[in-house]
């Protein structure tokens, strides 16, 4: 098919669009769109749920266009709407609150995605296999969710700041992101770092907790054989097995709690305890020496 660029209005006139088919559905400009239903949505909100041929350039999801003298808002991206799409950007209005299931699944040319504040929850699989997505990728402040492999295998990524109001984060969200060096997390809602969250990601080598993780899960960081040194905020307390599980670059842990964080069997390995400096609060020493799971250390330094 011959390459063109679709890109949808702000305002999409009504002579440009389709009736209503059997389905619920019509067509705007490119795009097909369905009135969504439930109690967090208007009458007057629709959402994306597919296109008419490909886009092998640029698909920009308007704030909303008008059909029939009704005026629609378009507030969400449903599930698998646009998945295998040959597009190369994105760009989302500030309407836009909810991206579905498997909505950009598997789109290998994307490379860029701009999005704005108002946007919340990022499905399960939204950009799983989004293989040429890249550079540093800043959340808006408002996402909430962001859903297991929403994420995965996105293999370009190289820096990932994550939002404030961020308050759940799913499995394996970032995995096998092979090119991604830096992870800041911010914000004071998120207390979980989820199950092999950012496993198999070889570069990483810069990661910034936020001050109120509390438990970092099952193979969270396994196999970030790049990470040289991690720091634990005071309220840890818990690292599961194989959190840092073949780590081999780990040469310091700084853990600002006080009292011993449970440590599951296998969330360090043998390597750790012989070569990696554990720095701890002033007068904790002991009890890191007397704890389970930390003991085994050789290298204690009282120096936080």
């Amino acid at each position: 098919m011959k390459n063109f660029l679709l890109s949808i209005l702000l305002l999409v006139s009504v002579e440009l669009l389709s009736p209503m088919d059997a389905s619920g559905q019509f067509l705007a400009g490119h795009v097909w769109y369905a009135v969504v239903e439930g109690h967090t949505f208007s009458d007057d909100e629709v959402m994306a749920v597919g296109a008419k041929g490909e886009f092998t350039d640029r698909l920009d999801i308007p704030y909303n266009f008008t059909r029939s003298g009704w005026d629609y808002k378009v507030v969400a991206v449903g599930p698998q709407a646009f998945m295998n799409q040959p597009l190369k950007s994105l760009e989302f209005s500030p309407a836009m609150r909810s991206i579905g299931n498997a909505a950009f699944q598997w789109c290998v040319h994307l490379e860029e995605i701009t999005w704005r504040r108002g946007l919340k929850f990022i499905e399960d699989a939204a950009f799983q296999g989004c293989k040429s997505l890249k550079g540093v990728l800043v959340f808006p402040e408002s996402v909430k969710l962001i859903g297991q492999r929403a994420f995965d295998n996105c293999e370009k990524l190289e820096e990932i700041v994550l939002p404030n109001d961020l308050e759940d984060l799913r499995y394996a969200a970032f995995h096998y992101c092979h090119s991604l060096r830096r992870v800041e997390f911010n914000g004071h809602y998120l207390g979980v770092i989820p199950e092999e969250c950012f496993y198999d990601c070889g570069e990483l080598s810069d990661v910034r907790l936020s001050v109120n993780t509390r438990i970092i899960s099952k193979d969270a960081f396994k196999w970030c054989v790049k990470l040289p040194s991690i720091t634990l905020p005071r309220t840890i307390t818990d690292i599961m097995s194989g959190a840092f599980a073949q780590c081999n670059s780990l040469k310091e842990i700084r853990c600002h709690a006080k009292c011993p964080p449970n440590v599951y069997s296998g969330a360090f390995d043998a390597q750790h305890f012989v070569n990696t400096i554990l720095h701890v609060p002033v007068g904790s020493a002991s009890a890191y020496r007397s704890s389970a799971g930390w003991s085994q250390f050789v290298n204690i330094k009282e120096d936080l």
